[in-house]
């Protein structure tokens, strides 16, 4: 198993060294990009937060934090509520799944994920590769690379990366901040954004992002989602978000449940998204309904 994970580490460095590269790769992603389960619950918040599987997905820095590895798995489903009016053919249930296997076992920690989505009649395919380490005694840093290959309209296949920043400024409060596609190989998921969690008491979390799209009109197309966690016992979490983003159009909120046992977790979540600006494939004040179940192996 260790020889394993040293091979793991030894791609997660040669997909971020030389394939940066290719990151210039012109594409014009249109599928909503996935979430794990626990993100979905949050409305997508958790750049500040401390998390492991996430690190495939949001900020790649935030892994250095663990002490574990494991195997993640999640399927996931999406359908249209409330269709328009207007809407001329019926749109079809979208599938989703994941597998994450996340390396915590040196200075040099990490995570590989594969992705599949299918939705309405367009589906996507991609391979995140991520790697994280030190910046002091309280920060991290981390480089995620991820190879997407889809058929929106026409077939597309491109690179891109994202940087991130973790920092624990006490106890309490821990803040991150990502740089996302800065290579711009698709100018639409292009990025900057900060995110702050802070433990209001023993049992309670609130965690808040905020963003825009730097390559094309900032003031215009950004994000804003917050989310807050309460635990139960010892194992129970319940997780509450809303969000509110102006590149994708969408608004809406979100709630899930997880259980953390010692060695196996299970997490669902259910997202209701409302569409407020319109594009090839949704149209205004349509509704979609996400159900996420996800279970994770620690070793």
């Amino acid at each position: 198993m260790n020889k394993y994970f040293k091979t793991l580490k030894t791609l997660n460095c040669i997909n971020i060294v030389f394939l940066l590269g290719l990151l210039t790769t012109p594409g014009n992603a249109k599928i909503r990009d996935l979430e794990t389960t626990r993100l979905m619950s949050t409305s997508g918040t958790g750049i500040g937060s401390i998390l492991v599987n996430e690190a495939a997905f949001l900020n790649p820095a935030s892994i250095y934090f663990f002490q574990s590895s494991n195997i993640y798995y999640q399927q996931g489903t999406s359908s249209l509520e409330k269709p328009s009016a207007e809407r001329v053919e019926p749109r079809e249930d979208g599938d989703s799944k994941i597998l994450v296997i996340t390396d915590t076992s040196s200075i040099l920690k990490g995570a590989f994920s594969y992705q599949t989505q299918e939705e309405a009649d367009e589906s996507r395919t991609r391979f995140t590769s991520s790697a994280s380490t030190n910046m002091g005694k309280n920060a991290s840093f981390g480089v995620l690379y991820r190879y997407t290959e889809e058929d929106a309209q026409k077939h597309k296949v491109y690179h891109q990366a994202t940087f991130g920043l973790t920092y624990l400024y006490n106890e309490k409060l821990s803040i991150g901040a990502i740089l996302v596609d800065p290579f711009l190989a698709n100018k639409t998921d292009a990025l900057a954004a900060i995110g702050i969690q802070y433990n209001v008491a023993q049992n309670f979390i609130f965690m808040a992002d905020a963003g825009a799209n730097f390559a094309t009109e900032p003031e215009t197309e950004n994000l804003l989602r917050a989310a807050v966690q309460a635990q139960f016992f010892s194992d129970l979490f319940l997780k509450y978000g809303q969000f509110k983003n102006k590149i994708t159009g969408l608004e809406g909120s979100s709630w899930g449940l997880s259980w953390i046992g010692p060695r196996l977790s299970l997490e669902y979540a259910l997202k209701e998204s409302k569409v407020f600006k319109a594009d090839s494939q949704l149209l205004e004040n349509e509704e979609i309904k996400e159900h996420s179940f996800a279970l994770s192996l620690v070793f």
